[in-house]
C-alpha cells in the first residue's frame, strides 16, 4: 500500500482544485492535458461530453463559494488499470463543495504510471 506524502498530497490536492477551473471554463485541452496521452487520442467528443456533464453538475446551480480538500488516500492500482494504462497506484482526493443551493462531497481520482500522475476521474 502506498504511503501518504505531504508534498504529493498537496500537489494532487491543488491539481484536483484546478480541475474546477477547467470544468468551469469547459477547457477541453486543459482537461486532456491532465490525462494519459494514449487515453485522449480520438476521444475529444466523448471527453467534451464528460466535461459538459461535470460543468452542469458543479456549476449548473450556481458558483461554489466553499471548496475544501477533506482527505487524500492512496491504493494499489486494480488489475484492469494496470493492464490498460500500466497504472501503479491510485489516489483519491476528497472535496467538500458548497454553493448557495447545493452541498456535495466529491472526489478527483488520479492514477500513477511510469510517466507520472494522471487524472482518471473528475470531481
Amino acid at each position: 500500500m502506498a504511503n501518504s506524502d505531504k508534498s504529493l498530497d498537496n500537489e494532487l490536492g491543488q491539481r484536483c482544485l484546478g480541475t474546477l477551473d477547467f470544468i468551469k471554463s469547459q477547457n477541453l485541452s486543459a482537461f486532456m492535458a491532465e490525462m494519459p496521452p494514449e487515453s485522449t487520442k480520438g476521444e475529444e467528443k466523448r471527453l467534451a461530453k464528460i466535461l459538459e456533464r461535470a460543468h452542469k453538475r458543479r456549476f449548473g446551480k450556481g458558483e461554489p463559494h466553499t471548496v475544501k480538500i477533506t482527505g487524500v488516500s492512496y491504493e494499489d492500482a486494480p488489475k484492469a488499470k494496470q493492464e490498460r494504462f500500466a497504472a501503479i497506484e491510485l489516489a483519491k482526493i476528497n472535496l467538500y463543495i458548497e454553493s448557495d443551493s447545493l452541498t456535495s462531497y466529491v472526489r478527483c481520482k488520479y492514477m500513477r504510471t511510469a510517466d507520472g500522475w494522471f487524472l482518471s476521474s473528475l470531481p
